[in-house]
């Protein structure tokens, strides 16, 4: 099948390519050229004010680099001689996208289209009744989403395929809650000396509590890596795992959480206990894998003296390699990309 999706996040779409693609042998585009934006079915931009570098970013065929110097998303290597798309090199996860200009969009057979935000869920509703009636439309949460309910019940939500945790929901919604998929790696325990703690999120949410911790933890050495953060971007998620592996601790706090979560699954992924504020992930998927002082340390619970004694406490112990195991152990018990294979096979086959 021929499945058309947005492109907001790199993860999420290159979980789409193992997933769709490498799975269960379908074909994922994404949007490429500003006419998607000109005639109204391009919203990614729009939270921000529709800025037009932002837009040129995620749609320009001439490869814009971004105002916060992330790597530049539009790297066209080719169009495919025998279906016409632009062939697109993603060179974080080392492989090529699909890419439809409109018109190309125009000229294919959809048969799934997939809203991966609540901003193109009617977009895309309204993309799909003009343009391809006969497609099956799929609204995809990574996060959760408080518009969600509504739009169930109005009608706008059909299908829901999620990587939350599962919530109630009307029985006439065909539904998957999954994980996102990610490249595996093997499990490599650090040593004691290896004093590091890493940082991998956007614009490091609560930089002033890093910085307390980092002025407080001296003999750490602490790095923090994302957009707009000091120590620059990853090139790779094998750059990105490697870095983890280096690492004693993962320093992760970020206000609202996420549905997901890429960096919070891949600390678990590379056994590496996370320092947060656990209250951003309680109740949400990620938080099944935690538990404070067995995979990480939640700062919320203790004085913050206390934090920094336990955090030594651990960095000097066997503990450390204790809590790295139980990380992975969490990871492989919650964690079967087998399995959800399975749940969104069934998901496709009962589409509304």
């Amino acid at each position: 099948m021929n499945i058309f999706t947005d492109y907001h996040h790199s993860g999420l779409l290159y979980s789409f390519h193992l997933l769709f693609e490498k799975r269960l042998g379908h074909r994922i585009y994404r949007p490429i050229g500003m006419e998607w934006f000109d005639k109204g079915f391009w919203n990614i931009a729009k939270p921000y004010g529709n800025n037009i570098e932002t837009v040129k970013q995620f749609l320009s065929m001439r490869d814009t680099q971004s105002l916060n110097g992330s790597p530049p998303l539009n790297t066209i290597v080719g169009r495919n001689p025998m279906h016409p798309f632009y062939r697109v090199y993603d060179s974080y996860h080392d492989y090529e996208q699909k890419a439809l200009s409109f018109m190309q969009f125009l000229e294919m057979d959809i048969d799934i289209i997939i809203a991966s935000i609540p901003d193109h869920w009617a977009t895309y509703k309204r993309l799909r009744d003009q343009f391809k009636p006969k497609a099956k439309l799929i609204c995809h949460m990574g996060n959760m989403f408080n518009e969600i309910s509504e739009k169930m019940h109005d009608g706008t939500v059909d299908n829901l395929m999620a990587s939350t945790i599962a919530f109630p929901h009307p029985t006439f919604v065909n539904s998957a809650f999954y994980y996102q998929e990610q490249p595996l790696v093997e499990f490599k325990p650090t040593l004691t000396t290896n004093k590091k703690i890493t940082s991998f999120a956007h614009v490091l949410p609560k930089k002033e509590m890093y910085e307390q911790y980092k002025n407080a933890l001296p003999e750490f050495e602490f790095k923090a890596f994302g957009a707009t953060c000091p120590d620059g971007w990853m090139k790779s998620i094998l750059e990105l795992y490697e870095t983890m592996q280096n690492s004693m601790f993962v320093w992760h706090v970020k206000p609202g959480g996420d549905g997901y979560g890429w960096n919070w699954h891949s600390a678990f992924l590379t056994g590496r206990p996370i320092l947060t504020t656990f209250s951003d992930y309680k109740d949400k998927l990620g938080g099944l894998l935690f538990e404070d002082g067995i995979t990480g340390v939640d700062l919320e619970k203790r004085p913050f003296n206390e934090n920094i004694e336990f955090i030594k406490k651990i960095s000097t112990s066997n503990r450390l390699v204790y809590m790295q195991e139980e990380c992975r152990k969490r990871f492989d018990k919650y964690v079967n990309y087998d399995n959800e294979q399975t749940k969104v096979k069934t998901f496709l086959e009962n589409l509304h």
